[in-house]
């Protein structure tokens, strides 16, 4: 849909867009030439820009309003002798151009010139030439401002007050619209019947707009109001909607008038299906009054003379819906329940783009009789993607069904909350107010400001951001994920730089450091643009809430809509960089979720393909979350082949494609079974192996020559090493690394896990020489990571396994582990499995290793730990029936 602006409103977007050097968004590049070419100093501007019609007269509402005064309109059924006819077609235009469909437009226009005369014709005239304007029709467009022109020349005015015609119709158009503009058709009625004091439908048309603030006609008016209207109804008799109209008014003063409302409705039965014939206004009467069953009778008679009318249909279930769900007597007679269903469904079907009123009421009247069938359809309501004002009376609807049909108050009040946390002054919102305040006992600023909190909370809860993602971790894994990212960020060229500035400052603030988490998240601020900035934003919102920052939250989360707004998505699907930040974060953040965080990238690039960095990131999701899998998913492969190609100076991902190369060539040797085809394959394989060496140490070169990306490349550089070319390999890329960066702590760590390879390597013929140079950096490591050392004190106390002459230290090491009580499941299953191999290898307590073995495989969490430690238990067949009966029941209890 086209949005149609104030021709102030377009300038003001043109100035911005050609700052910005940016298209206007639902423009054509015609329409913004037509636009330029009619810029300040032009005549057809200076015109358009000070029309008085619908397309300047602010008449803004949602899709969803568009189309119930469609259904309005059309219902008042206008016949050659309706007053407001051509206003009536002018109204049905503007809205149909305001969804888009201007040729529809375009006929209802031409049906109001042909019925409008003399200065009825400027608001006709103008709508024309702003409609021709957008459909890039300048020469139609002009033509109808210089018929503007005319028009005021030939019906001049004194000073620079509008024509009467043009004021009335802008009054009668405004009363369709909210309160405050009712409130302004009234003024504007005067202001147009002190030109012509003698038009009675103007007069009529003010008393009815008065009216219709007062809630519906049925607030009670005062004596002055009251005698407007009774005056406006002796100068237009005629006018029997606005006889019903004052006729309720009277009863609401204490006057008896049912037997003139009797004699009125007989008059008004013959032209029911209008909704200007006062119908409605006569069976309001007798609901007001409790005559309910009266007003169905006046209902089925006008069905009778009108059987396919829409309105008088609608007007019937109203009547029967009130019957059925107000009358306070005995349960309703199951015929009128029925009756009123019938109804209520024929209506929704008659007005399908207006009937979500008419769907909750049939929601009520099901549950007289079938609760659960009405609680199914509040839910289905519930779940539908609505504007706020809809959404704020479904809420006020629902917790009054609650309250009365289920009496669960408490619910009730849960949602009579949600009405009044949307910002929208509505009926709907004062009577959710008014019933808090009565159930909580406090006043309307209490129940405002718990709601204005209430409200904020909702929407922070609402974003995407670290802060929803579920990115619950014990401290020692916040501790490693953020050292590992500062680690990262020692290569300023990463193109994920923001992201783990804002994954750092949620970590920092899930540690209670929210002055490091502020820094944090702003330095994300300066490196992050566009919609990139939407988690950035949204973080911030939600720490400034923490940090019990209002008004910065509240800040914050404009900017998110404000975002939001600028780079709108289709449907409900998050913004493609929100989608790729959420999965480098899953990534960053766990080993289990790596799946779900391939998913995530997925979804990301369907929507831009283009994006390289998110391809590469996926693809190494991808093989980290299948890297112990056996055999290899050749999908894998594949995906990771089509990154390196978008991305083939990635070292990381070469790295990891090779490594699965390599893992590859070696599960198909292990499957040959024969010894012909080994021969016969043994050649083939040989080069396989020398080409894969090649490509390794080629690589290890390249890395070296990088040093901008190379914090992120070497981990997985150096694995490729020890796979396919050795462990001396793997420790000599390390150290020339480690001399290119001598005071990098990540690359120390790197060293000593490369040298701790080679320890395991060379088993028992590694040298004292070695453990200990080992041992030593891996105490440093340790120093350097105090926080996030778990793993390395694991490493360390296994490398001083290796020596007789350190074994002790090394169960003392382990022991100190044993006792601490922050390990995550899968730490601790990390930690039993090593130690169990420990006992078994290195102490020879081969009962005491089956125990810890059994220790990590109860764990519930998977990983790599837990299934290893299930292999080695059903690999192994104890000659103790004891331990034999141990490891059956673990594996047993597993299984189930």
């Amino acid at each position: 849909m086209n949005s149609v602006l104030s021709f102030d409103s377009l300038h003001h977007q043109l100035l911005l867009s050609a700052a910005a050097s940016k298209p206007i968004r639902g423009w054509s590049v015609a329409g913004r030439r037509l636009l330029l070419s009619s810029w300040p100093g032009s005549s057809s501007d200076s015109a358009l820009s000070a029309l008085q019609c619908h397309f300047t007269w602010d008449l803004n509402c949602n899709d969803q309003r568009l189309f119930c005064l469609i259904d309005d309109l059309i219902d008042i059924c206008p016949t050659e002798s309706t007053p407001w006819r051509g206003q009536i077609y002018n109204l049905q235009g503007f809205i149909q151009a305001r969804l888009g469909r201007s040729s529809e437009a375009l006929t209802l226009f031409c049906s109001a010139s042909d019925v409008l005369t003399g200065p009825e014709l400027l608001v006709n005239y103008s709508d024309l030439a702003w409609l021709h304007h957008q459909r890039e029709e300048p020469e139609q467009s002009q033509e109808y401002l210089s018929r503007v022109e005319q028009l005021s020349r030939e019906h001049p005015t004194e000073g620079d007050l509008p024509r009467p015609e043009v004021l009335a119709e802008k009054a009668w158009s405004l009363m369709k619209f909210s309160r405050e503009q009712k409130l302004e058709a009234v003024e504007l009625f005067e202001a147009a019947l002190k030109q012509e004091p003698h038009r009675a439908e103007w007069r009529s048309s003010q008393a009815i707009a008065i009216a219709s603030i007062h809630k519906l006609y049925q607030d009670l008016v005062d004596q002055e109001v009251l005698k407007k209207m009774q005056e406006a109804h002796k100068n237009d008799p005629e006018n029997l909607y606005l006889s019903a109209v004052c006729l309720i008014q009277r009863q609401l003063h204490g006057e008896s008038v049912e037997e003139e409302m009797n004699d009125l409705a007989n008059r008004i039965i013959p032209t029911a299906n209008s909704s200007y014939s006062g119908f409605k206004p006569v069976i309001r009467f007798y609901r007001q009054i409790k005559q309910e069953d009266i007003a169905i009778r006046w209902a089925e008679e006008a069905l009778e003379l009108h059987p396919d009318s829409r309105y008088v249909i609608r007007c019937a279930a109203l009547c029967y819906k009130w019957r059925v769900l107000f009358k306070k007597d005995e349960v309703s007679q199951p015929h009128l329940v029925n009756r009123a269903m019938s109804l209520q469904k024929q209506v929704i079907q008659l007005y399908p783009h207006s009937a979500l009123v008419k769907e909750m009421d049939l929601a009520d009247l099901h549950s007289k009789s079938e609760i659960s069938k009405g609680e199914e359809m509040y839910k289905s309501l519930l779940q539908r993607n609505m504007e706020p004002s809809d959404k704020q009376l479904l809420y006020n609807r629902y917790a009054k069904y609650l309250l009365n049909t289920k009496q669960d108050n408490g619910k009730a009040i849960k949602y009579f909350k949600k009405a009044v946390r949307i910002d929208y002054d509505s009926f709907f919102r004062n009577n959710s107010i008014e019933i808090l305040m009565n159930f909580t006992k406090s006043s309307r600023e209490s129940v405002l400001a718990e709601a204005q909190r209430s409200s904020q909370i909702a929407k922070l809860e609402n974003l995407e951001c670290h802060f929803t993602w579920q990115l619950n971790r014990s401290k020692s894994i916040l501790f490693s994920v953020r050292d590992r990212l500062e680690d990262l960020l020692y290569d300023e060229s990463t193109p994920w730089r923001g992201q783990m500035y804002n994954l750092q400052g949620f970590i920092q603030a899930r540690l209670g450091r929210s002055s490091e988490a502020l820094t944090l998240f702003c330095s994300a601020s300066d490196v992050l643009t566009g919609p990139e900035l939407l988690v950035n934003y949204s973080d911030l919102a939600w720490l400034h809430h923490q940090r019990e920052e209002p008004e910065q939250s509240q800040e914050y989360l404009s900017r998110v809509e404000q975002l939001s707004r600028e780079h709108p998505t289709e449907g409900d699907l998050p913004r493609p960089e929100v989608l790729a930040e959420k999965a480098f974060s899953l990534m960053e953040f766990y080993n289990v979720q790596k799946p779900l965080a391939v998913n995530r990238f997925e979804e990301a690039l369907m929507q831009q393909p283009q994006r390289v960095e998110w391809l590469s990131a996926q693809a190494i999701a991808l093989v980290r979350a299948k890297r112990h899998q056996e055999p290899l998913d050749e999908e894998v492969l594949i995906k990771m082949k089509r990154a390196l190609d978008q991305d083939p100076d990635n070292l990381e991902l070469y790295a990891e494609y090779l490594y699965q190369q390599d893992r590859k060539e070696k599960q198909r040797n292990l499957r040959e079974q024969s010894s012909w085809r080994r021969e016969q394959r043994g050649e083939q394989s040989t080069s396989t192996a020398a080409h894969l060496k090649q490509e390794a140490s080629a690589v290890a070169a390249q890395l070296l020559e990088k040093p901008v990306t190379l914090h992120r490349d070497i981990r997985s550089v150096l694995e490729l090493q020890r796979s396919v070319v050795s462990v001396d390999a793997a420790v000599s890329l390390a150290e020339k690394a480690l001399q290119k960066f001598l005071d990098s702590r990540y690359l120390k760590s790197c060293l000593s896990m490369s040298l701790k390879w080679k320890v395991d390597h060379q088993r028992d013929r590694a040298s004292q020489e070695l453990i200990e140079r080992t041992a030593h950096l891996l105490s440093e490591v340790i120093s350097l990571y105090p926080d996030s050392c778990f793993k390395t004190e694991i490493d360390r106390a296994n490398v001083l396994a290796k020596s007789n002459h350190s074994l002790s230290q090394a169960d003392r090491i382990y022991q100190d582990l044993l006792l601490r009580r922050d390990l995550e499941p899968v730490s601790k299953q990390q930690l039993y499995n090593s130690y169990a191999k420990f006992l078994k290898f290195d102490k020879q307590e081969f009962e005491l290793s089956i125990d810890f073995h059994i220790k990590a495989a109860e764990i519930p969490e998977r990983s790599y730990f837990k299934n290893n430690s299930i292999a080695f238990l059903k690999k192994i067949t104890p000659k103790d029936r004891r331990l034999r009966k141990k490891i059956e029941d673990c594996l047993e209890n597993i299984e189930k």
